[in-house]
């Protein structure tokens, strides 16, 4: 787990960094007066959590290593569009409504990730 760990952790760090990119250096998005790179910071930081949680989930059922990783794909692919539908709208209501964000997604990954190896088990 320690290699996919590490892979899935690059890879998230390098996908936010390619979005915030785009958003605020190309397609000039909400530009913060920091610059892209501290937007790119912040947004990773704040969707961390997100993403151990959608990891863990998909680890936490017995399944194969493909399966895991489709899984894995699945899941980062929605923090990934939870982050950007957030930061193109540009949620005021603050930390509240991120948390409760978070909390849905966690318990649709835990809910998906059973349902799914009960499906995939039971072959």
């Amino acid at each position: 787990m320690g290699k996919w760990f590490f892979g899935c952790v690059v890879g998230y760090v390098l996908v936010v960094y390619a979005m915030m990119y785009a958003n605020t250096a190309v397609l000039h998005l909400q530009e913060s007066e920091l610059g892209w790179e501290f937007d790119a910071l912040a947004w990773s930081v704040a969707y961390a959590p997100l993403t151990v949680v959608a990891l863990l989930a998909a680890c936490a059922v017995p399944l194969r290593t493909w399966q895991a990783g489709l899984l894995m794909c699945g899941y980062f692919s929605v923090v990934l569009v939870a982050l950007e539908v957030t930061f193109l709208i540009d949620i005021d209501a603050g930390f509240f409504v991120l948390l409760l964000e978070w909390l849905a997604l966690a318990a649709a990954f835990f809910i998906v990730s059973t349902l799914i190896a009960r499906k995939w088990l039971s072959k």
